[in-house]
């Protein structure tokens, strides 16, 4: 099962991204960012959290042990002659000669039918872990992809820029060119020229910033997804309300604490121990075991040479054992109690988290809210910045207007057009922070 849930969010960084016959207008875009460091290292974490879960989940478990023994064997201590001359005298056990070298080994299975007791606590920590890093791994991903869409918004706005910084340069030039011909015919006054020049060096270091962050934004562009002159993407939309990120996180977190506390709780109880001994010769046993802490059976077949079993106990053939152990000590409470507080803790965190997300969701909402009436704002100043140049550009062609004024007006579509792309760039943040607010990657949307 946790094979197939790695499966599935594979299938999502890279089958779903390149191979889809239908893709999300992101897929195609995105997907690079499956090879990115910090998404690969997040993927890494939640591939070794699902092999944690199966070994302590695995079915069946083997064990194999081996030793050799150099003995150091003592004199026979026997009450009379250990070879006496009476052929009715029977042999004196502690006469017998003794090896000096012997041999163990071991072979066992441990097998989990189901989980229970301390491996069923264990087993939903893992469990708990593993559904962490799969929502840290969903964080991560929607958390580079609005970078990554970001990034390709400002390389848009950028050239954008660049555009009517260009547009400014070139009608600066023309004013400054109109204004010295008319301060050669002694039209213009040296005032004139001089703010006319002033205009234009102040368009040429709006060109010439433009252009550093044209290239400032297409070097962060190309780190994320490897190019550097992005597609057009469209605006997405405001993903469906689903449990916030931070929300999930503290869930997960307490159902860990839960998990220990239960751990802690085995910890202390009673073992009760039952196994079955058979003989199958002097030197092999098989055993069958079971315990209340784990309810894990085990089997296991020993051989050891030489034998120590004697008479008459080698005619013991089979032997069933129960027992009792108690772990308890000073400490015991206080481990309960941190655990039981432990599940306080976590608990409390999860309301605190789900107070927090009411608040951010509120706020997120509110900010979209806001960055929508400014980019329309944003819009009709930048078309009244539009009809403002071409009346300066009309009533200077007339004689009515001066080129200084054509130059200013270029100027203020200029920057009616940045704060125009700031306020759509502003529109986009507020929507992939949502997108990150519930761990939701672009790449599910149209899947």
């Amino acid at each position: 099962m946790y094979r197939l849930s790695i499966g599935l969010l594979m299938g999502l960084l890279g089958w779903a991204w390149a191979q889809n016959p239908a893709p999300n207008p992101w897929a195609q875009f995105l997907a690079p960012l499956k090879n990115y460091p910090g998404l690969q290292q997040a993927l890494h974490g939640t591939r070794a959290a699902a092999d944690q879960v199966d070994v302590l989940s695995s079915p069946v478990g083997f064990q194999a042990t081996g030793g050799y023994s150099l003995l150091n064997v003592s004199p026979p201590d026997a009450g009379g002659p250990c070879r006496p001359v009476d052929p009715s005298y029977q042999p004196n056990p502690a006469c017998f000669p003794l090896p000096t070298s012997g041999t163990q080994a071991s072979l066992g299975l441990n097998f989990t039918p189901f989980l229970a007791g301390d491996i069923g606590s264990k087993v939903a920590q893992a469990n708990a872990t593993l559904a962490q890093t799969q929502l840290s791994l969903r964080q991560t991903l929607a958390s580079l992809e609005a970078q990554a869409v970001l990034a390709a918004n400002r390389v848009k706005l950028a050239q954008n820029a660049l555009e009517l910084a260009k547009q400014g340069e070139s009608v600066s030039k023309l004013s400054v060119e109109a204004t010295q011909t008319r301060f050669d015919k002694g039209g213009a006054t040296q005032l004139e020229l001089d703010q006319a020049q002033q205009s234009l060096a102040q368009a040429q270091a709006n060109r010439l910033q433009a252009e550093e962050n044209l290239t400032v934004a297409r070097h962060a562009l190309q780190d994320l997804v490897g190019i550097t002159d992005p597609p057009d993407l469209p605006l997405p939309a405001l993903p469906a309300d689903t449990k916030p990120v931070g929300v999930g996180q503290a869930e997960l977190a307490l159902q860990k604490a839960q998990a220990a506390s239960d751990n802690a709780q085995w910890n202390s109880y009673p073992v009760l121990q039952l196994g079955y001994t058979h003989q199958v010769s002097s030197n092999a046993s098989l055993n069958l075991g079971i315990q209340s802490r784990t309810f894990q059976p085990s089997l296991s077949l020993t051989y050891q040479n030489p034998s120590q079993t004697v008479e008459p106990y080698n005619r013991i053939n089979d032997q069933f054992q129960i027992g009792l152990s108690v772990n308890f000590s000073a400490a015991t409470f206080p481990a309960l109690d941190a655990a039981q507080q432990g599940v306080a803790q976590a608990q409390a965190a999860l309301d605190a988290a789900q107070r927090q997300a009411a608040l951010q969701l509120e706020s997120l909402k509110l900010a979209y809210a806001q960055a929508q009436r400014q980019v329309e704002l944003s819009q009709n100043a930048y078309a009244l910045a539009q009809r403002s140049l071409q009346d300066a550009q009309s009533r200077e062609q007339s004689g009515l207007g001066t080129p200084l004024a054509t130059a200013q007006a270029a100027l203020g579509l200029y920057q009616a057009g940045l704060t125009q792309n700031q306020a759509q760039l502003n529109l986009l943040t507020s929507i992939l922070n949502v997108y990150i607010f519930y761990a939701q990657p672009l790449a599910e949307v149209a899947l």
